[in-house]
């Protein structure tokens, strides 16, 4: 399954977007002094002046004084951007920081669990092997007690039969061996 990404802090943060961001740290932002407040281009101009989320009081513009403002609360103002766009960026590097070491965490605990699959896999093979084998010896030990019962059974009946001649034989010498005797004495 695909891991879903973690919220970014700054993001939910509420703090300013990454467009007026740019449009705070933009070179004509530095030329102020000269040229009065940087505006924004295109749609960006609502975006830089959007009021900030309540959850982020220290980007909050400082309140104006009068309809006009003077040189001091531009400045003032241009330096809160930078400190917001500063702490933004800031929020960002660290969230990316955390981020990046998430995923290599996830990518080290992916690579264990892969490598314990491929063992498991591995030692899997082996003891199928091993039952194999093992079903192969089973199957050689009950040909083998069979050979045995039969070569007992054969043993047995030989060794009735050897007796029953040696009694027919010891029957037939006896009276043979009454006439040898009369003969040589």
């Amino acid at each position: 399954p695909a891991l879903a990404p973690r919220p970014v802090a700054a993001a939910a943060s509420g703090a300013r977007s990454l467009s007026s961001v740019t449009s705070v740290m933009s070179p004509s932002s530095t030329s102020e002094d000269a040229q009065g407040p940087a505006q924004p281009h295109g749609g960006d101009a609502q975006l830089a002046r959007a009021p900030p989320s309540p959850s982020c009081p220290s980007a909050a513009p400082p309140p104006s004084r009068g309809h006009g403002k003077s040189r001091g609360n531009e400045e003032e103002e241009a330096a809160d951007d930078r400190s917001v766009a500063l702490q933004l960026l800031e929020t960002l590097a660290h969230d990316n920081t955390v981020m990046e070491c998430n995923l290599r965490d996830y990518d080290t605990a992916l690579n264990v669990v892969l490598e314990e699959i491929e063992r498991l896999q591995a030692e899997e093979s082996e003891l199928q092997t091993a039952s194999g084998q093992a079903d192969q010896l089973r199957e050689l030990l009950a040909r083998e007690l069979d050979a045995r019962e039969q070569l007992r059974d054969e043993n047995e009946a030989l060794t009735a039969r050897n007796m029953h001649l040696r009694a027919a034989l010891a029957a037939a010498a006896g009276p043979l061996s009454a006439d040898h005797e009369e003969d040589s004495v």
